[in-house]
């Protein structure tokens, strides 16, 4: 038999609903998340203003994403061997150290090459916490209110993206892009703090705590993580998303990560780097917003996933061909397609996997959607410096649909392998 949780059946858990714990580190990891965009923001400014240009942008999304890859890959196992929240803020601890020797290298206006081992180190500690964060849900809450949690989460990431986005282009221009660095490792401070919060709030509430300790402390790291290929491989729907979701990225990182400032700083510098990260996550935060409400009135199911991916691909392969204003109307519409398929990706992955692989389901799908990523990220860099930036769009997008396109005709989802849609939940 497969190995997977039976579709359609929500685990019953002896606990309900921590809701008042998830908001805690919900709120905490918003102020947190905030940072995100702005460093991004003020390192390509602070890049495409030195010799390394286009290249150093590639470089430093590089860095982190290569980071992050390294830390998913025992992410996962963590989320499982080790309190959840524990997690969060020892990682959130480290972010910001990191974010305060970013800044002082920044500050000293140090080579671009110098940047990137402190963000890979950072990357690592995203890519253990990314798995962890993405369990909260799972741990705090039952499983019918998942897809509302998820929609929080998401939330918090694309408000980051465009009032962290908007915020860190301004400061950028009016106070250089190491006090908007500075603010960063602030926000990674205030997430720290938020999850001691819920910690304690935890230990007082619950007796014994609610978060399970390992079943078999003898298992080592690496044979959980070898559990979970192993659970992941056995699973063909879940194989499938996780596929689509790594080829898929290799190309949106390149057009994002690297494309998106190239862009913008050719049409007003930080405010226009600004104005396209503002306009995508505006777009993807009405996705985030509404996502869970529409899939309660309407049939969704994997093959709407594969769907949005297909009709978002457009209006990206067509940005390196129209002035700002349009490119942010693109950007707003990709965005609100990205961010409902984000929503009902997540979702799934998490109500049909078995309880016990969570953790390690979300470690792996994270690693797999990174595995590409830096090499999309450093030929981006590599086209765009040599004028291909239109070609790069345009192939990008061809890419987009025809990847979701075969995904289509998986006989694991034509056949409803995976045949529990989110509608009535």
């Amino acid at each position: 038999m497969p190995d997977t949780a039976p579709i359609g059946t929500p685990t019953q858990r002896s606990v309900g609903s921590d809701w008042r714990s998830f908001y805690i580190i919900w709120a905490g990891q918003l102020l947190s998340v905030l940072g995100g965009p702005m460093q991004t923001i003020a390192l390509s400014v602070w890049a495409l203003h030195r010799p390394e240009g286009a290249i150093g942008v590639s470089w430093i999304a590089a860095a982190g994403t290569l980071g992050v890859l390294v830390g998913t890959l025992a992410g996962g196992g963590l989320a499982h061997r080790y309190p959840i929240m524990r997690t969060l803020l020892i990682c959130d601890c480290i972010a910001t150290t990191l974010s305060l020797v970013v800044a002082l290298l920044v500050s000293a206006q140090a080579p671009v090459v110098t940047v990137v081992p402190v963000l890979f180190l950072s990357g690592i500690s995203a890519g253990i916490f990314s798995p962890a964060m993405r369990s909260v849900a799972p741990t705090l809450l039952q499983e019918v209110d998942l897809e509302r949690a998820n929609s929080f989460i998401a939330f918090s990431a694309n408000a980051s993206m465009l009032g962290g986005g908007l915020i860190g282009g301004a400061l950028a221009g009016l106070f250089g892009p190491s006090l908007v660095i500075v603010v960063n490792a602030v926000g990674y401070f205030a997430g720290a703090g938020s999850t001691l919060v819920a910690i304690v709030r935890r230990r007082r509430r619950l007796d014994p705590p609610a978060e399970p300790s390992l079943p078999q402390p003898h298992e080592g790291l690496f044979s959980k993580v070898v559990d979970g290929i192993r659970y992941v491989w056995r699973a063909p729907w879940i194989r499938t998303l996780i596929i689509v979701d790594a080829v898929i990225d290799l190309v949106t990182a390149g057009q994002l990560a690297v494309g998106l400032p190239v862009l913008g700083n050719s049409s007003g510098g930080g405010i226009g780097i600004a104005a396209l990260f503002g306009a995508f996550g505006a777009g993807a935060l009405v996705g985030a917003t509404f996502s869970s409400r529409i899939s309660k009135r309407f049939n969704v199911t994997v093959r709407t996933v594969l769907w949005l991916d297909i009709i978002q691909a457009p209006f990206l392969a067509i940005l390196p061909f129209v002035d700002l204003w349009a490119a942010m109307s693109c950007l707003v519409i990709s965005g609100v397609l990205n961010g409902a398929a984000n929503v009902y990706y997540i979702s799934f992955l998490q109500r049909n996997s078995r309880e016990d692989m969570r953790g390690r389901v979300m470690s792996l799908l994270l690693f797999a959607s990174l595995c590409l990523q830096p090499a999309g990220q450093l030929l981006s860099g590599i086209f765009f410096t040599s004028h291909f930036m239109g070609v790069t769009f345009i192939a990008g997008g061809i890419v987009m649909v025809a990847t979701a396109g075969i995904a289509l005709t998986s006989r694991s989802l034509r056949n409803g392998e995976l045949a529990g849609s989110l509608a009535a939940r």
